[in-house]
């Protein structure tokens, strides 16, 4: 869809946040190796985009699309993963706090998404007891 739109193909092909945040659903849902890291990649595309061209940009990632890659990153049990939800949390906190960008505001299922990939993590370091 983007080439198509680079190409000079008509205006309503031009992907947006919508579409993206489609894309990332995709790629989190696909549970292969790398496919969180794929989604994250799309997410950090979408964010130079809106600094690169200001943030009234058409594909400005939401709270839905970061919901989206913090429940990803919950669920891979990757290493690291946990942090990397928290560093997601905290820039939207950021961002909502001191900027003002409502369209980034965490919600519930946020801070769960972030808390279970804590969990999944701890679950997997720690040795279990019958």
């Amino acid at each position: 869809m983007e080439d198509m739109y680079k190409k000079g193909y008509k205006h309503h092909m031009r992907p947006d946040v919508y579409t993206y945040t489609k894309v990332i659903h995709a790629w989190s849902k696909m549970g292969r190796k790398g496919s969180v890291s794929q989604a994250e990649q799309i997410l950090s595309k979408m964010e130079r985009t809106c600094l690169e061209q200001g943030c009234r940009h058409y594909c400005k990632p939401n709270t839905i699309t970061y919901n989206i890659v913090i429940h990803a990153l919950a669920k891979s049990g990757e290493h690291g993963a946990a942090e990397r939800a928290q560093m997601y949390l905290d820039d939207m906190l950021e961002r909502f706090q001191t900027k003002g960008e409502t369209f980034v505001r965490p919600n519930t299922i946020t801070f769960n998404a972030v808390m279970d990939a804590f969990g999944t993590q701890w679950r997997r370091q720690s040795p279990v007891d019958c």
